[in-house]
């Protein structure tokens, strides 16, 4: 049996905005910084087995500048602080994954990998909606560099944009 990344990870955006909403209501500052390093954990281990768990981390820094534009004097060295755990978190999980991708063999292939323009090519799918379709995939075998590959899904954006139009009206 082989497990579904997304069931493994369910729980990790759980746990990391937990912990983060523990750390915002905690009366003891040390117990604010200890919740607070625990989420950036969650997010990172979580973000480990998949990597949409990292949206945590984008949710926890955009509420903490909104917080800091709040009260700027007051709350500087506590954001900076929590900047400096967040990337130690970050450090640890990206060397996480270069020592798993070393020990393993693991060569990641930049010519076969999918880029944004895949993604925003498939977004743009009638077809199915945005989702997965065949025929976008098949862009990967036809073209014998990512960068031919980039320029032919850039050509299939802008048609597709042209056909249905900018707010998708013809």
């Amino acid at each position: 049996i082989i497990p579904y990344t997304d069931m493994m990870a369910i729980a990790f955006p759980i746990i990391c905005i937990c912990l983060y909403i523990y750390s915002l209501t905690s009366v003891r500052k040390g117990w604010k910084y200890a919740f607070f390093g625990f989420a950036c954990l969650a997010a990172a281990i979580g973000g480990l087995v998949k990597s949409s768990v990292y949206i945590m981390v984008i949710a926890i820094v955009i509420t903490e500048i909104i917080l800091l534009l709040k009260d700027w004097k007051g709350l500087w060295k506590g954001f900076l602080l929590k900047c400096a755990m967040l990337a130690v978190c970050v450090m640890i999980a990206g060397g996480v994954t270069d020592y798993t991708h070393k020990e393993t063999g693991f060569i990641q292939n930049k010519e076969i990998s999918a880029t944004l323009h895949h993604f925003i090519l498939m977004g743009l799918n009638e077809e199915t909606t945005g989702g997965h379709h065949s025929g976008d995939v098949a862009l990967f075998g036809q073209y014998a560099t990512g960068k031919e590959r980039n320029q032919a899904e850039v050509k299939l954006i802008l048609e597709r944009i042209k056909d249905k139009g900018i707010l998708g009206y013809p």
